[in-house]
């Protein structure tokens, strides 16, 4: 069976529209609350918002699907899971309060985030490792704002992951893995960083020399990452920065595509 939950955020009228055409069946996550309905291997899932992840792990009867989410929801499990790929690639995990000072190269940059998180929450750039306290607290203080609104299974408070920074354009990859687990890439955009950091970073566009130049790059990781991570019929956002002409990771997001009306394109 085919299943499309949608959550809380924003659900694009475009999904309502499919009801009928296609062999799938859209709910709520309320409605699915309150349903017995139970998950099997071969159900093809989709989940526009990051809020009904929950109950759709609830209900899966085969421990091989929530075991690969888990491991790429939970960044730091990510990132030891791409380890081989990226051998060189330098992360940690420590909780908030661990941060010091000398854990820090003076000359290289660091990204701060929550190991789960959601919306950009506890996420800051440290260039300064003398700055570390001040950005603590700013870290602390977001987190305390934001901590009521999402689960331990989607939000991991303060256990934190530190990697060092990747440079480059920014590029989001929305795909599936069919159900012989080849990687299939439906939308692939450019996602250019704003000047201001006041500026929201919501802007998209893509064109045939995008896809061109980044579509072999990104192909080839999902395939290298299927032969470790071993999944099917699964829909994948990713996020990527091309540094040095490489096509680098930032974070990988299952059961969804791009939100806000990006996979409405």
């Amino acid at each position: 069976m085919n299943y499309i939950i949608t959550g809380e955020n924003f659900t694009s009228h475009l999904l309502q529209e499919l009801d009928g055409d296609f062999p799938l069946e859209i709910l709520t996550e309320q409605e699915l609350r309150e349903s017995d309905i139970s998950f099997h291997k071969e159900d093809k899932l989709f989940l526009p918002s990051q809020s009904s992840l929950d109950p759709v792990m609830e209900r899966m009867d085969c421990p091989e699907r929530p075991h690969a989410i888990e491991q790429l929801t939970d960044k730091y499990r990510c990132r030891s899971l791409m380890r081989a790929m990226f051998p060189d690639f330098e992360f940690r995990e420590l909780e908030l309060s661990e941060l010091r000072e000398d854990m820090f190269s003076p000359d290289r940059k660091y990204v701060i985030k929550p190991t789960k998180g959601f919306f950009g929450v506890g996420v800051r750039t440290i260039e300064k490792p003398g700055d570390i306290h001040a950005i603590e607290e700013e870290i602390r203080r977001d987190l305390e704002v934001n901590r009521g609104f999402f689960s331990d299974r989607i939000f991991s408070g303060e256990r934190m992951i530190v990697e060092q920074f990747i440079e480059g354009d920014e590029y989001a990859i929305d795909m599936f893995y069919s159900e012989q687990g080849k990687p299939i890439i439906v939308n692939l955009a450019h996602h250019p960083l704003p000047k201001r950091r006041e500026y929201d970073h919501v802007l998209y566009y893509t064109n045939h020399r995008i896809f061109r130049e980044i579509y072999g790059q990104a192909e080839s990781f999902f395939t290298r990452l299927n032969a470790i991570l071993g999944v099917t019929s699964l829909p994948i956002h990713a996020e990527f920065r091309l540094e040095k002409g490489e096509l680098a990771p930032i974070e990988l997001n299952p059961f969804r595509y791009g939100g806000f009306g990006m996979a409405d394109l």
